[in-house]
């Protein structure tokens, strides 16, 4: 009989608020366990339909005999997670949902390094042939091979004695694997093991710059770290999970429990990072070169509830499986599905965890930005429950996290100083805002009615609001360079005075800033508007002026009605409609007074062109 996982209720309440212990992981560990001996299985029967099982057959054999023997050994590699994600991608190519630039027969045939691996770990003897990858052989946790003259996919003979070093032969050469780990060797790249803490609170985590399957996701990954490189992520790495263990106690021994490896990607711009986590991959993220400790301690903390989350609906359904809604997630520029909303939701309740411990803590010149990103993620998060609450989408399991997860926010009522408070709520109605603009879209006959009512010099017609449709599949990254002024002014408010007086500082430090940001975040907002309506007479497209526009005048108005702040991708839309009818653009503060129906539209030669010809609307 096959047994079927069990969640005892205790370690489900203990994960949907957003906590875990090294009970729990283990439990998640079991289930990905499990997944990857079924992923294991359907890739054979795949692979048998398009009639390459044989490709996988060596490799197999061995896994098995060493199961026999070392059982431990095997359930290690399975769950390393580059062979998650090898398990996923040759899936996904065999039923024609992913492509690759190796042949599928080689991809598959890297089973049989994964065995030789899980092998060598056991210390048996073997011999199996592995097809190679771009002249060189990876056998996963351990190290790459890499072989003078080998020819791209050319096989190699890797063999295993008892007590004796491993060699990979093919292509005429040789190369011998150490038995240590992190022992280099001609022809042989060890794979970087790094070991923090004491017994009772230790991560040992594998710094992968090697393995060809640690992200099969299109991410910039680095290759080889050189000397410098990997002894910065070693002392971050260090300084990172010592604040962890210190200060965040209830988060380390999830971690150290369940994190394997961090996958570095090269940073796309200093200053800014990506992370992520893949649900094929349990126990590794991906990650740029963080700035500081504190970047790369949270970074940690939030992909780590990623890959918990992902583990617990491997086993568990907490919402339907319609992913046609979308819905705003207060820290994506995407629209998302629900599932997307409420890993965002689980991963940044943590996240405001951690910024709420660290404001009691930090030297008084770093509690700014503290403050501000608590406050900042609190009412994120809040508005994010709030959507997953009233979606209809939950099971009763979901009902049952959500309502955890809100349960701990309402024990964070506490105060934020006012200059934080302020700027958190800046940067969410920035984002609110920017978030409509790319992916709301009015009713076009609605836009034409109203441009047509303009440019015909008659009052604003009367109209039945529509909600916008919502656009699925926009860009899910975009810079904010407010936002990264704001975050300087927080945390090196003598950096931002410089950058404010010197442009040439702020164009190498910030390239996409322009003068009517700083503005906006110096606090002149009628020099800001004034520079955002510059550049929408130029450039009547560009979403940053129009999203900063429409912030001052929410300062401007103090909170009176504008239709440009209520309704901004609706503004935008009937601005631009006009352009193209006109050719010019419109004023837009009399746009918004127009909108508001506190005035008529100004006469202008096209409107009288209008009026003679007896309307454009009718």
């Amino acid at each position: 009989m096959i047994s079927a996982h069990v969640l005892a209720w205790s370690d489900f309440d203990a994960l949907a608020s957003g906590l875990s212990d090294t009970g729990t992981i283990a439990a998640l560990r079991a289930g990905q366990h499990s997944k990857h001996v079924l992923q294991l299985r359907a890739l054979l029967d795949a692979a048998a339909d398009a009639g390459l099982r044989g490709a996988l057959e060596p490799g197999f054999a061995l896994l098995s005999a060493t199961q026999r023997s070392a059982p431990e050994v095997v359930t290690e590699l399975l769950l390393h997670p580059p062979v998650g994600g090898w398990l996923a991608h040759c899936l996904r190519r065999l039923r024609g949902s992913a492509r690759g630039d190796v042949p599928i027969e080689n991809e598959l045939g890297h089973l049989g390094a994964i065995a030789a691996a899980a092998a060598l770990r056991a210390n048996t003897d073997f011999t199996v042939r592995v097809p190679s990858r771009a002249g060189s052989m990876m056998l996963p946790t351990l190290g790459l091979a890499t072989i003078p003259g080998l020819a791209p996919g050319e096989s190699v003979t890797i063999t295993g004695r008892a007590g004796m070093p491993a060699t990979v032969q093919g292509g005429g050469g040789r190369v011998a694997v150490p038995g240590g780990p992190d022992s280099a060797a001609p022809g042989w790249l060890p794979s970087h093991r790094l070991v923090f803490g004491e017994p009772q609170e230790r991560l040992c985590v594998c710094l992968d710059d090697l393995d060809p399957f640690r992200d099969c996701h299109g991410s910039a990954t680095t290759g080889r770290l050189d000397p410098e490189a990997l002894l910065r992520w070693r002392a971050l790495l260090e300084e990172a999970w010592s604040l962890l263990t210190q200060a965040h106690p209830e988060y380390a021994p999830g971690i150290g429990a369940g994190l394997r490896s961090i996958v570095p990607l090269r940073t796309p711009r200093p200053g800014r990072g990506t992370t992520a986590t893949s649900p094929d991959s349990f126990g590794a993220c991906v990650m740029s070169d963080p700035v500081d400790a504190v970047t790369l301690a949270v970074s940690l903390v939030h992909e780590f509830q990623h890959a918990k989350l992902g583990a617990l609906m491997d086993l568990l359904p907490l919402h339907s499986a319609d992913r046609s809604a979308r819905y705003y997630a207060p820290w994506r520029d995407d629209s998302r599905p629900l599932g997307g909303l409420l890993h965002g939701a689980y991963a940044f309740l943590a996240v405001t965890d951690f910024w709420r411990v660290q404001r009691t803590i930090v030297p008084a010149r770093e509690a700014p930005f503290a403050h501000f990103e608590f406050a900042r993620r609190r009412e994120q998060t809040r508005h994010a429950v709030r959507t997953l609450q009233s979606s209809g989408e939950l099971t009763d399991l979901g009902t049952r996290l959500v309502a955890a997860i809100g349960d701990r926010l309402r024990g964070w009522a506490a105060q934020v100083p006012a200059g934080p408070a302020t700027a958190a709520r800046d940067a969410i109605a920035d984002h609110q805002v920017s978030w409509r603009l790319r992916n709301l879209r009015p009713a076009q006959d609605r836009v034409r009615l109203i441009a047509e009512a303009w440019q015909a010099g008659q009052l604003r017609p009367t109209d039945a609001a529509r909600p916008p449709e919502i656009r699925p599949g926009t860009a899910a990254l975009n810079d904010n360079s407010r936002l990264d002024l704001l975050f300087l002014g927080l945390r090196d408010p003598d950096r931002f005075a410089r950058v404010n007086a010197r442009r040439d500082e702020l164009a190498a430090l910030i390239p996409d800033a322009e003068d009517a940001d700083v503005a906006y975040v110096r606090g002149d907002f009628r020099a800001a508007a004034a520079g955002y309506r510059r550049m929408l007479g130029t450039q009547p497209d560009r979403l940053a002026a129009w999203s900063g526009l429409t912030l001052v005048r929410k300062h401007l108005m103090g909170g009176r009605a504008d239709p440009l702040v209520d309704e901004p991708e609706l503004f935008m839309a009937v601005s631009q409609w006009i352009s193209r009818l006109g050719g010019t653009v419109p004023d837009p503060d009399e746009l918004a007074d127009w909108l508001a129906g506190s005035t008529p539209p100004p006469v202008t030669e096209t409107a009288a062109r209008y009026q003679t010809a007896g309307g454009a609307g009718r």
